[in-house]
């Protein structure tokens, strides 16, 4: 008969890690504001208006101290970060909102290969019995404008390369137009 009554229903409940700027300070307006909020509530629209006043009054102080508190946080840490450049990208990425991943997720290399073999094999399960895709025929092409390239070609081609390279090049550019004559004669020769 109680469950019937009162059902068992499971909840969940989120725990959401506070902002660092979040101080005592920032929990008593708060929990002030939460107190006007049910008062004016409970009074209702058509009653009087002096709760919902002071409600509002007491929501833009809210606001207001928020955004001091949050404003002078990060100004004075990124402040003080700005000699170690480690530490101020590490500051930068909790003031995006990228250093916060879930508690449980394990983001290890075998579990996104886990992950992605799961969901091939899934796609390929739920497609198995269906039929091969249907693709109209593709008309022919023709390349008019495709010539063959002869070395000084290719050597016009690496001079005009602009003199950009990034760490990640094999080779520097300048270095590879300094030598391109000297490849020239590698594979001709």
């Amino acid at each position: 008969m109680l469950d019937k009554r009162v059902p068992i229903r499971s909840v969940t409940c989120r725990t959401r890690p506070s902002s660092v700027w979040f101080d005592d300070e920032c929990r008593t307006a708060k929990r002030q504001l939460r107190a006007l909020e049910r008062t004016a509530a409970r009074c209702g629209r058509l009653s009087d208006p002096t709760p919902a006043a002071a409600w509002r009054d007491q929501r833009r102080n809210y606001m207001t101290l928020l955004h001091s508190k949050r404003s002078s946080f990060w100004t004075t840490r990124l402040g003080a970060d700005q000699s170690n450049r480690r530490r101020l990208w590490r500051s930068f990425d909790e003031l995006l909102g990228r250093d916060r991943a879930p508690s449980n997720s394990s983001t290890d290399a075998d579990s996104f290969h886990r992950y992605f073999d799961e969901k091939v094999a899934d796609v390929r399960a739920a497609t198995a019995g269906a039929d091969a895709p249907r693709s109209p025929p593709l008309p022919r092409l023709r390349l008019p404008n495709v010539f063959t390239a002869t070395p000084a070609d290719v050597i016009a081609f690496i001079k005009a390369l602009p003199d950009k390279h990034c760490a990640s090049d094999p080779m520097p550019t300048w270095l590879l137009k300094k030598s391109a004559n000297s490849l020239h004669r590698f594979y001709v020769g």
